[in-house]
């Protein structure tokens, strides 16, 4: 497949309009800071973003570091266009949007994070070469990339599905036609198959992944002509070759053997090497797709540390749906995989408790632990291991939402433009939340002169729904402080 075909992909089908949590400079940067490695800082730093579609994604990290510089690349000029007017729009004069192809020689400069999502599993290997090869070339010597890629064993079930899909649709439908036969093929693949079944299992499975799924997503996920998964150490050795090391996955939760299920975590402690525990962790989970952090070769050989000079230049967070429960001697609280983590320590407990009632903003660390103290240090290690297991959030830069409905309500200019396009709205913990009909005409009005009182009026709708309203996006980290 060449660029233009590419190109004509994206042109006749968009992207979603949506960000990558995992790919935020401050999240990049906690991972790669407690691996003994030093991050620039998120409202100070030089952002490439290789196949940026419309831009929404480098866009909304430009309009919270305006101090920050940020470039979009990506083959479809179409997506460019809509990117560079949503920016006008918006007011977002710290991104370049610019149409490239990475068989082409770009020459973008010097970058402290390079992020391509979406990318390396979807292109031809001399493609991917390419890629690496752009990240190598445009990466600062300290710089930080993130390289998201569809992965084995996982990909070798979901596969099944993609040839059902591609076998058994009409190759000559419009695209979104061809996703709706698509679903109706796995709809009757799973009534004809066997009760009890493993490929009942797997396509029932499927058809839950794919049910929240936008049409496009399924289409470019599962229609595209170059797909290409790959086990972790290919990706790995690859990166090595271009000259990238690996550092770890932006996934907190998929780093560390001992935070898995303790059979998980006890079939690979015998493993020594890095590499080879991630590639181990993949076939026990069965793995379909990652988020790695890259470093340039000899930058740095990463090592996880707790050092006091790493902890305190983070900041912690507990998301608002991890239902925690205090208890005598601890909490239970649930991790973003859903699954319960019990707490025995009271003070840790009380940290938790704390950090709740400031949720969804965040605290610097050194504000809850004295680092300068060996039992402060102890606490920041526990706290970096609720971190890893899913239930903390740690960032290099801090996170303002508000935690209670302010009088006059108040959301980004961007967000403000979102709404008007129809687009859902990158929140401050940056994830696109989606808006309903309500949502689209209330957002324009969320400019801090409003009470409750006068947005219901100016919609047309009553003030307790538009209150209700309102305070679910404070639990989603929409409004502002």
């Amino acid at each position: 497949m060449t660029a233009s075909d590419h190109a004509l992909r994206y042109d006749d089908v968009p992207y979603p309009a949506l960000v990558h949590p995992a790919t935020h400079p401050r999240v990049i940067g906690a991972m790669a800071t407690l691996f003994g490695l030093d991050a620039a800082p998120p409202d100070r730093c030089r952002v490439l973003d290789l196949g940026c579609a419309s831009g929404t994604n480098v866009m909304s990290l430009a309009a919270d570091a305006p101090e920050s510089r940020f470039v979009g690349v990506d083959v479809a000029a179409s997506g460019i266009l809509r990117g560079r007017e949503r920016a006008r729009l918006a007011g977002i004069d710290n991104v370049r949007l610019e149409v490239g192809d990475l068989s082409a020689d770009l020459d973008l400069g010097e970058f402290d994070y390079i992020i391509a999502h979406g990318v390396y599993s979807w292109v031809s290997p001399a493609l991917q070469d390419r890629l690496l090869a752009t990240i190598a070339r445009h990466l600062a010597p300290g710089g930080l990339a993130y390289v998201s890629y569809n992965t084995y064993p996982g990909w070798h079930l979901v596969d099944l599905v993609r040839q059902l899909f591609l076998r058994q649709t009409d190759p000559e439908a419009p695209p979104l036609e061809r996703v709706r036969q698509a679903r109706a093929v796995l709809d009757a693949h799973i009534a004809g198959a066997a009760e009890g079944s493993m490929q009942r299992a797997i396509l029932i499975h499927e058809q839950q992944m794919l049910a929240t799924a936008s049409d496009p997503y399924i289409f470019h996920e599962h229609f595209v002509a170059e797909h290409h998964p790959t086990y972790f150490e290919d990706f790995v050795a690859h990166a090595d070759a271009a000259g990238l090391t690996y550092v770890a996955d932006a996934r907190p939760n998929h780093v560390l053997p001992g935070t898995q299920p303790p059979n998980v975590a006890a079939a690979v402690a015998g493993l020594k090497d890095r590499v080879a525990v991630q590639q181990a962790l993949d076939h026990h989970l069965n793995t379909r797709f990652r988020w790695s952090i890259l470093c340039p070769k000899g930058a740095a050989r990463p090592d996880l540390t707790v050092a006091p000079e790493a902890l305190a230049r983070l900041h912690v967070s507990l998301p608002r749906n991890r239902e925690l429960t205090l208890l005598e001697d601890g909490a239970e609280v649930h991790n973003a995989m859903g699954r319960r983590v019990t707490v025995r320590d009271r003070v840790v407990a009380s940290f938790l408790e704390h950090l709740y009632e400031r949720s969804p903003s965040s605290v610097p660390l050194v504000d809850l632990v004295d680092l300068s103290d060996p039992g402060g240090r102890v606490l920041g290690g526990a706290l970096v291991g609720l971190f890893f297991s899913g239930v903390l959030s740690l960032t290099t830069g801090p996170i303002a939402a508000a935690s209670t409905l302010p009088e006059r309500p108040r959301v980004p200019l961007l967000n403000r433009v979102q709404a008007q396009l129809g687009e859902a709205a990158t929140n401050r913990l940056f994830e696109s939340q989606l808006l309903d009909d309500v949502g689209h005409r209330l957002f324009p009005l969320l400019d801090g002169t409003r009470d409750v009182a006068a947005l219901a009026a100016e919609i047309g709708e009553p003030a307790d729904l538009v209150e209700g309203l309102l305070r679910v996006y404070v639990d989603v980290a929409l409004i502002l402080p």
